[in-house]
């Protein structure tokens, strides 16, 4: 699905073991855009003699590596949105003083690990990592935990936060330079003074991180919405009715939309178009 590597990464170059092993034929649904690769594998097979078709279902293979895609030719992580609303249009009740709720069942939240399974990060701004103490890892799937991310200005997290627990690896994104260090735990300070969401994805493609969930409050993902900064959105809905609460992020106009259904709950999930 996609072009054989040229350069020395975590393995060898697959293109020089496709002409050690004298494979005459290659059909390569998509160039690398990688730039220590971009068609460099491509005119090496061909110099070698070999046979090299390239474009077969490109648009299937593209759609197959988008985070890898993405994270080599935006320079910054794929990143979905993910959450969960009721049935009239609100996320959160305790958020204006009423009490939490609960809007997932045991099957669904499921689905909300292997989401989480299949990212190389995971966020939270201040607000839901105070009043939910996530732990943002992943229990009812197979598969690694995310780093766990967290953006936290001035510091509230308490030092009992399961995302400073040190159990798995944790980001805080801080506008704060005097973080007290903790095991499994890294401060990145930035300037708050400025949009800090493309400080943070670029902190997380620097160091390698090709994909990130996002999980926040409705502040947090509006603010990605609103950036044009994601690729897609999962967003269950709830049969519940609250009446009132912290209404859910709108969409932009525009945005490609496909209704799904798992285990008798609707999905909505959005694909951001791009020009």
């Amino acid at each position: 699905s996609l072009e054989p590597c040229s350069h020395y990464g975590k393995t060898p170059p697959c293109a020089d073991l496709i002409i050690e092993k004298r494979i005459p034929r290659v059909v390569v649904g998509c160039q690398d855009p990688f730039a220590r690769v971009a068609g460099r594998g491509i005119q090496k097979l061909r110099q070698a003699g070999r046979t090299v078709v390239v474009g077969v279902l490109e648009d299937e293979c593209r759609e197959l590596n988008r985070k890898f895609i993405t994270f080599h030719t935006l320079k910054r992580p794929y990143v979905t949105l993910k959450w969960a609303e009721s049935a009239d249009g609100y996320i959160d009740l305790c958020r204006t003083g009423g009490h939490p709720v609960v809007f997932s069942s045991e099957r669904t939240q499921m689905l909300v690990h292997k989401l989480r399974a299949e990212h190389a990060a995971i966020l939270v701004g201040t607000r839901t990592a105070l009043l939910d103490d996530p732990r943002l890892d992943v229990r009812r799937w197979a598969g690694p935990s995310p780093v766990r991310v967290v953006l936290d200005r001035d510091l509230e997290l308490p030092p009992s936060a399961r995302l400073l627990d040190g159990s798995h690896p944790t980001l805080v994104f801080t506008g704060r330079a005097d973080a007290v260090q903790r095991p499994g735990v890294e401060y990145v300070t930035v300037d708050y003074g400025r949009d800090v969401l493309p400080q943070l994805l670029a902190g997380l493609h620097a160091r390698g991180l090709q994909s990130l969930l996002v999980e926040g409050g409705a502040r947090l993902l509006q603010s990605f919405i609103d950036s044009g900064l994601w690729d897609e959105a999962y967003v269950e809905q709830s049969p519940l009715v609250l009446g009132a609460g912290v209404g859910a992020p709108l969409m932009p106009r525009g945005s490609v939309c496909e209704c799904l259904s798992a285990f008798g709950r609707a999905y909505r999930h959005y694909g951001c178009r791009r020009t």
